[in-house]
Formats: structure tokens, sequence, C-alpha cells
């Protein structure tokens, strides 16, 4: 005989409310029944999902704790518990909840690509793409099936993988944009394999196609500061390509008009071709696009900002009267040593944070 539980439709009212993001809304709603009854499985999930998207893991993590003890038979807690490990790099509760989570329900694929999480996190990366190909063989029609696979072959961290992973990954990838077009964690997914490619324009497309997708998908804009640095990179390799070559049409006692004439016209078509190649890949607006930059990286932006004007600094030198030359060219050198101190300051910035 089934036991009726007085709470469960406002449980599947909050459960529905977590899949619209309305996080604080669910969690208010099942709070009287956690204060009525704390040990309720189904409430008790629901508010640990919604403290985790919330930023509130340790109070997660506590109730979690709680429910496993109560509820020693459900995966869920232990799932969960291993994603909140995974979430703070602690490799050992990673794995020891995970694993319990699949010894309790081996026919969940949520349990099996949580697994492959925790295994990708202690560095046991043919063993955590197993997991997750287990999980796809469980449901084979999952996109978060497919990403995990995915995840599992190219890791954010690790070893370089290979050709064949990355294109098997890719292959997974683009399954899950079929099963859904509008996942925005497949498109950032889909970025990163880009950006490991150096395929730096299709990677700003995924990209920003992630956070056009789902605003929400906060890694993707990460990341999309991450390929603007690389262009900004490239682009400070250039630029003193450039002004290298056009100091040697500026010379101390002669000015080589035509060879000057040619490298301005080569960095304008540079720059031209740039801005309309960033024009066609980019989802939202340039202008947009290197505003959330500027507010990712700043000091990155700063260093961009100076080579772009650095390098109209250098085509103005093509018309410039022969007596400007020398100073405009000043400029460009003074542009490209500002960038190389912004670029170090960037990177101790990014090493202390990251300890």
């Amino acid at each position: 005989m089934t036991v009726h539980d007085p709470a469960a439709g406002t449980v599947a009212q909050a459960d529905a409310l977590v899949g619209l993001r309305r996080y604080d809304e669910a969690l208010r709603l099942v709070a009287p029944v956690l204060t009525a009854e704390p040990d309720h499985l189904g409430a008790g999930v629901t508010a640990a999902v919604c403290l985790i998207n919330v930023d509130r893991s340790s109070e997660a993590r506590g109730l979690l704790t709680q429910l496993a003890a109560a509820h020693p038979e459900a995966p869920d807690p232990p799932r969960l518990l291993s994603f909140i490990a995974v979430r703070t790099g602690n490799r050992e509760v990673s794995l020891t909840c995970a694993n319990r989570a699949v010894f309790l329900a081996p026919w969940s694929p949520e349990t099996h690509m949580q697994l492959a999480e925790a295994l990708t996190l202690r560095g046991r990366h043919d063993e955590a793409v197993q997991s997750a190909r287990r999980a796809l063989e469980l449901a084979p029609h999952s996109a978060a099936a497919h990403l995990a696979v995915a995840d599992a072959l190219v890791p954010e961290e690790g070893g370089r993988p290979t050709s064949t992973a990355f294109g098997e990954a890719e292959g997974h990838i683009r399954r899950a944009l079929e099963l859904a077009p509008d996942n925005g964690v497949a498109h950032n997914a889909l970025g990163r394999i880009h950006v490991a490619r150096g395929n730096l324009f299709a990677a700003a497309h995924a990209l920003s196609t992630a956070v056009a997708t789902d605003w929400r998908v906060g890694v993707a804009v990460d990341n999309i500061a991450v390929v603007f640095a690389r262009f900004v990179w490239r682009g400070h390799i250039v630029l003193l390509v450039l002004h290298l070559l056009s100091a040697a049409a500026v010379g101390w006692t002669s000015i080589n008009r035509g060879l000057l004439g040619a490298i301005c016209g080569t960095a304008l078509l540079v720059l031209c071709w740039v801005w309309i190649k960033f024009g066609r890949v980019v989802s939202q607006s340039r202008m947009g696009f290197l505003r959330e930059f500027a507010r990712r990286q700043p000091m990155g932006a700063a260093w961009g900002a100076l080579l772009h004007i650095g390098a109209i600094v250098m085509i103005a030198m093509a018309v410039s009267p022969d007596q400007w030359l020398a100073v405009m060219s000043i400029i460009v050198r003074v542009c490209l040593v500002a960038g190389v101190v912004l670029s170090w300051l960037q990177v101790a910035a990014l090493s202390r944070r990251q300890r």
C-alpha cells in the first residue's frame, strides 16, 4: 500500500520552479515542508539544489548530509554532495560520494555522469570516459550525457588530449546541440574545443552563442575573456612586426614612402579584416561583446585599446608629413611597451587569483 505524501504537490511545484531557474521562489515554497519535517527527502533535495544554485553550498552540504543519514538508500544526497565537492575541489569526498550514488542507483545516468566528473577531478580520465559512456548507454538521447562524454574526453585540466579525443568530443557536443539547440552549456563546450585548437574566431562565435542563448552560463563569459586575451596577444605580435618594418622605412636620413605606405596599408587591411570577421561570428553586438571583456579583464581591455590606438597611429603615418613620422613612431612604440607591462600585470593578477 502506497503511503500518501501530503507535501508531494508542493515539492512538484517547487521542482517546476527549479526547471525555470526560479530558485529563490522554489526555496520559499519548500521551506515550510522542511520546517514541519526536516528529513523530508523530496523537499530536502529540492532545497539543496536551490541552495547550490544561489551560491549557498555550505548550507546545502549540511542539509544533504542530514538527508543522507536519514535516507541511506537514497542516491540523490550523495550525488549532490559529490557535485558540491567537485566544485570545491575536494577530490576524496567527491569520489566517495559519487561511488556511493552509483552503488545505490546503477540504473541512473545522473549518478554515472557525476562519477565521471569526480574521476576527472582525480585525474583518472580513462575511467571517467567509461563512466560517462555508461551514462550515455542508459540515456542515449540525453544532451547532458553526450556533454558528459565530451567533458571526460577533453577535460579542462590535465594532459593534452589526442586529436582523436578532440574529434570524438566535438561529435558528442554537436549531437547534444541537435538534441538541445538552445543548450548554452553545449555551445560553451564547443567554444572550448575551438579554443584548444586555436580557432579563435570559431570559439568567439560558439561562446557568444552560449551567452546569447543563456546568459546564466557564467563560465562562457569567462571563456570569452580568455579568447579576447588571445586575440590581443596576436594583435600585439602583428603590430610589433609592422612597427619594426616601419622603423626600417623611416630611417635617420631618408624616408622610404613606398615601403611605409605598403606597411601602413597592411596594418589597415589587418584591422579591417579583424573587425569584419568579428561582425560575422559574434552573435551579439561587437561593442557589447567588448564591454563585457572590459568588465571581466580591465587590464586586458586597456592593453587591447593601446594596441588599437597604436595601429591607427601607424596607419595614419602613411599620409602624415615627414616631420611628424618620428613622433608617431614613438607613440606606436609606447603603446607596444605599455601593452607588455599591462600583459605582465594581468598575468600576475590571474596568478594571485588562482592561489
